[in-house]
């Protein structure tokens, strides 16, 4: 990492995210890195523990697991008046309004979803087709949360079956889905709420040529 001890005190993280050994060192961090020594400090106590990552409403924090049950700790409100970290799981859609994806992720990098536990859960059923509406296999579909106002890819993505059919079980909210097949490309934007099932087309068209 490179840190400037002037104005404007930046620092660029130059390595992957997964180290939390340089956060101790620059002192220098937010919500992802305090959720990484938080993680690493509550393993070197003996403590059953994962990383929480929300990556399309850019907030990060953690699990411990207690008595055989998790329990969201962050680390960045152990400042505020009141707060020993201790959140329970309704607190992001409190301080954001909608969650899009939300996944544990534990010390050996294994990941699973636990956006059910932060949200009530809306399925989108996506058809891909070319614009002779046949159905297109194999396509990538990738999620972006527009939930806090800067569009943020989540991480999530589906590849479409045979039939040109893929599914996302996520939250509510305001989303785009972006798709790819080689050449082809397509998106779509719309708005979607808690509880309730979907099911949209999206047509490709030849990606447009980039002048450079």
């Amino acid at each position: 990492i490179w840190i400037f001890f002037t104005e404007p005190y930046i620092g660029v993280r130059v390595f992957n995210d997964s180290d939390s050994l340089w956060i101790l060192t620059s002192r220098f961090g937010c919500c992802g890195e305090y959720a990484l020594i938080f993680r690493d400090l509550a393993d070197a106590a003996g403590i059953e523990v994962r990383r929480i990552r929300c990556l399309g409403e850019n907030h990060e924090w953690d699990e411990v697991k207690l008595n055989g049950t998790w329990i969201p700790v962050d680390a960045t409100t152990v400042n505020l008046p009141k707060s020993n970290g201790f959140v329970d799981f309704g607190f992001m859609e409190r301080k954001v309004g909608n969650v899009s994806y939300v996944y544990a992720e534990y010390l050996d990098g294994t990941t699973v979803d636990v956006t059910a536990n932060y949200t009530n859960l809306t399925n989108i059923t996506i058809l891909v087709v070319d614009n002779q509406e046949k159905p297109v296999p194999n396509a990538k579909v990738k999620l972006f949360s527009h939930n806090r106002g800067k569009k943020r890819y989540t991480g999530l993505y589906r590849i479409t079956n045979n039939s040109g059919l893929c599914k996302f079980t996520i939250g509510g909210g305001d989303y785009t889905f972006e798709v790819e097949k080689e050449t082809l490309e397509g998106s779509y934007r719309g708005k979607f709420f808690e509880e309730r099932s979907y099911y949209i087309t999206i047509e490709l068209y030849k990606r447009r040529a980039v002048n450079t």
